[in-house]
């Protein structure tokens, strides 16, 4: 009996100290310029689909910037190593959307003959994946996606963007949105897994090594 007590008392100490570990933790920092027709819900987009990769556990973190719709202004990469070090994770992805927005933009023309307007949803910025154990940036890019919406043709003495036609209402403004943030989500994620699965596979290989006599 007694040493059944001692190993439930042995149990209930060593699992929340492995839940602890930061090993397969990754944290989430993900900043949007308020906008009337978004929703800004990337950050909820984005977990839910990394989640879905089993060897992975993603949980958030503040933000990483000083200053929003800012390029340039994010805290130094050893401010965020400590910060994520201090929250506990392997890697932290940090996603700053810079602009959103719908503009009108005219694509296309024809000298003397006719325009084509349309509607289009553009969001830019930037993506950084920093390796919290080895206290490295692993990778930064930028980002820049559009969305195209209704579009007319018009005769050249038509030549206007305020045409009726590709004037959205509030609910097709929401869904523009909505779409933007699918699409982004779509696109980064082939490149965050690689970075985290290579860098699952380098830590196992260091466990192994260290492992060896």
């Amino acid at each position: 009996m007694r040493l059944l007590i001692s190993f439930l008392l042995l149990a209930a100490i060593a699992v929340p100290a492995m839940a602890g570990t930061t090993g397969r933790v990754v944290l989430l920092s993900v900043n949007q310029p308020d906008n009337a027709w978004a929703d800004n819900r990337l950050f909820e987009r984005l977990q839910t689909a990394l989640n879905r990769d089993q060897f992975w556990s993603v949980e958030s973190m503040p933000m990483m910037i000083r200053e929003s719709n800012r390029p340039n202004q994010w805290l130094n990469a050893d401010s965020i190593i400590a910060l994520g070090r201090e929250i506990g994770g392997q890697y932290a992805v940090c996603l700053v959307v810079y602009d959103q927005r719908i503009e009108r933009r005219k694509s296309f023309h024809v000298p003397l003959v006719f325009h084509k307007w349309e509607a289009v949803g553009v969001m830019k910025g930037e993506l950084r994946v920093i390796d919290l154990l080895r206290g490295k940036q692993v990778k930064t890019e930028s980002f820049e996606i559009e969305l195209h919406g209704p579009r007319v043709i018009q005769a050249t003495m038509d030549d206007t963007k305020f045409d009726p036609d590709i004037t959205m209402t509030a609910s097709e403004k929401e869904l523009m949105f909505e779409g933007l943030e699918n699409k982004l989500v779509e696109e980064i994620l082939p490149k965050i897994r690689p970075v985290l699965a290579k860098g699952e596979r380098e830590q196992l290989a260091r466990q192994d090594s260290k492992k060896r006599p």
